[in-house]
């Protein structure tokens, strides 16, 4: 195993490593599966297996092929290939398929299919998708009983102030941490994100809500690259938002139990997103349910565990704390 450059961000250093699977190598460095990369195109890591029952070849540099460009951004993460191979590109590393021809593929590809209004359960498929999506998930701390006049200040504020990314979500919390309003913005890279978050920064009129606000929580999440991109749509109005600390290591298990279990599971009810944090504490996950009523949440949950279907295996074991909030959308709001 040998170190090849640190992070700047995890302080993590860079392992060249050969492991069985890529979970394991992911487990040497959480942080490497934790990084996002702008634009569609991305290169794919290769790490070395042994086979069943064989036993495991001296220690060597993983093979990186690049499949095709991608776009350089900063406070990525870059792989620096052995001597002699392609030079590095920012990547953000996805558990594609757990074992194709031997070895473990990180990677993701090209195209996404959007889900749009009329889309109904059968045609989501959550499995093939592809989501290279960057999202702002920013909490609004606000005095106890400012929400309703603070709401609509925030309206105007962020129709004066529309900024690079796409308003995807705001709403405010009903059951769970209270006086809260989530605001999701999703980006196609990190260079248009960190902008906006650098002009907002030294604003005094910060949302635009006044002496009402008391705090701000800004965190950027990946989403989970087989889980459809966040779109505006009437799927609520009860949207269940369960955020989970993982353990070190845990996210590309977590990531790999979902990729098999999700298909099952959506056909009961869609799900908005599923996607991970690259700041703050980490590794945290954050999956986001939209339901009719909170009757119909209890009814598909039940039938869910009954069918055995969900949650999906293992996941308790990877977890260290969770926390689940239901928020109801601002009239504003393009997710309803």
């Amino acid at each position: 195993m040998a170190a090849s450059g640190r992070l700047a961000i995890s302080g993590c250093e860079l392992l060249t490593i050969s492991a069985a699977t890529s979970a394991a190598a992911f487990e040497a460095c959480p942080a490497a599966a934790a990084f996002p990369v702008s634009g569609h195109r991305m290169p794919i890591l290769t790490v070395s297996a042994a086979p069943a029952g064989g036993t495991a070849a001296a220690p060597s540099a993983p093979r990186i092929a690049v499949t095709a460009p991608a776009r350089r951004q900063p406070s990525s993460m870059v792989f620096s290939p052995s001597p002699g191979r392609s030079s590095g590109r920012c990547l953000r590393p996805q558990v594609v398929s757990p074992e194709v021809d031997g070895a473990s593929q990180v990677g993701v590809e090209r195209g996404c299919a959007s889900a749009t209004r009329s889309d109904k359960l059968a045609k989501l498929d959550h499995a093939k998708a592809v989501n290279n999506m960057l999202y702002d998930v920013t909490v609004l701390s606000i005095r106890p009983g400012g929400t309703p006049k603070s709401l609509p200040l925030l309206n105007e504020w962020i129709t004066g102030n529309k900024g690079r990314g796409e308003l995807l979500a705001c709403w405010y919390t009903d059951i769970g941490a209270l006086n809260r309003v989530l605001l999701i913005r999703g980006y196609a890279d990190e260079t248009s994100l960190g902008a906006d978050r650098a002009a907002l920064a030294p604003r005094e009129d910060r949302f635009g809500v006044g002496d009402a606000l008391t705090a701000v929580e800004t965190d950027t999440y990946v989403s989970f690259p087989f889980i459809e991109p966040i779109k505006g749509g009437s799927y609520g109005p009860v949207y269940e938002v369960r955020t989970y600390l993982l353990k070190p290591g845990g996210l590309a298990g977590t990531m790999e139990a979902w990729r098999k279990a999700a298909p099952e599971r959506m056909k009961l009810s869609r799900v908005t997103a599923a996607m991970y944090s690259i700041t703050g504490p980490t590794p945290r996950f954050m999956h986001i349910w939209p339901y009719a009523s909170l009757e119909e949440r209890q009814r598909i949950r039940k039938e869910a565990v009954e069918k055995k279907i969900w949650p999906p295996p293992g996941g308790p074991d990877r977890l260290l704390a969770q926390q689940t909030d239901i928020y109801l959308p601002a009239q504003f709001s393009p997710l309803k």
